[in-house]
């Protein structure tokens, strides 16, 4: 019994050191200027060996006062660049894509889609374990 003792004990300190961990996914950033796409994982392009890669996305509220009327306009933009320095940036104000965009979190995969003039026509993003370093 000692001796299932001490092997229990030793196989314990042995792999009492190892981490495990799930399944891990690393997609850098790609832009495509021929199909007119971008994509990657924020984590990834935040952790890369470079410092040009980035992707993600935000939203601007503007307010203006014109004779004592205030209005207010919400924009949102997308924006990639790749460890070659190829960038691209789109602009909505389309309510569903600025709600899409509102649902980026830190550990988020994003794909935007763009148009012929700079506005974006897809917004998709998703959040998953296996995004986090």
């Amino acid at each position: 019994m000692k001796i299932l003792k001490a092997i229990f004990t030793a196989a314990l300190l042995l792999t009492s050191g190892l981490s495990l961990a799930g399944k891990s996914s690393s997609v850098p950033v790609e832009v495509s200027t021929v199909d007119s796409w971008a994509r990657g994982s924020m984590t990834t392009a935040r952790f890369s060996d470079n410092l040009i890669e980035s992707i993600g996305c935000g939203i601007r509220t503007y307010a203006e006062d014109v004779d004592g009327v205030v209005s207010e306009s919400v924009t949102g933009f997308c924006q990639a660049n790749t460890s070659t320095s190829t960038y691209r940036i789109c602009y909505t104000t389309n309510p569903k894509l600025l709600d899409q965009i509102n649902s980026i979190s830190d550990y988020s995969y994003i794909l935007f889609v763009w148009n012929d003039l700079g506005d974006c026509t897809y917004i998709s993003t998703s959040t998953q374990s296996f995004y986090i370093p």
